[in-house]
């Protein structure tokens, strides 16, 4: 479809952050966003009692430790989501820019939704079906007749 129908399908939603639901094996958490497990344990050391896990998230412990101070805090869980389309309010990029001026960072897949869940005054949504096509995907890939076909 055409850019300006997706713009105004979201015109008047005040959704703080408007995103990806989470990765398949990872949609298990709050409002569609993912819930990840660690593929390894953050010290990266392998203790007795933890194993590989495969189906893990690689990126699970890529935060600074201001980031997992702040959601330890808070009682919030690490999120995911896709991150190659997303909407921010200005709440929101404000309230990213706190976050990151105090050094809590984290891996942008995780950082976005795991912020917004993270802060009760804001709010959190993934991106409605009827406006994501096929394929959705960062490395989705169509052929030239496809695209024709879109144009």
């Amino acid at each position: 479809g055409k850019l300006s129908s997706l713009l105004a399908h979201y015109a008047s939603d005040d959704a703080d952050l408007i995103s990806a639901a989470g990765f398949s094996g990872h949609t298990t958490g709050n409002e569609g966003f993912g819930c990840p497990e660690p593929r390894v344990p953050g010290d990266w050391l392998w203790p007795k009692d933890t194993s590989y896990n495969p189906d893990g998230w690689a990126w699970y412990h890529m935060h600074s430790a201001r980031f997992r101070e702040r959601l330890e805090k808070q009682g919030s869980l690490r999120s995911s989501s896709g991150e190659h389309v997303q909407r921010f309010s200005k709440q929101f990029l404000d309230e990213l820019h706190e976050w990151s001026s105090n050094d809590a960072a984290a891996w942008s897949e995780m950082a976005m939704p795991t912020v917004c869940l993270a802060v009760p005054r804001l709010r959190c949504r993934t991106l409605d079906r009827a406006t994501v096509g096929h394929p959705f995907a960062y490395n989705g890939r169509i052929s030239e007749s496809e695209w024709a076909g879109i144009l």
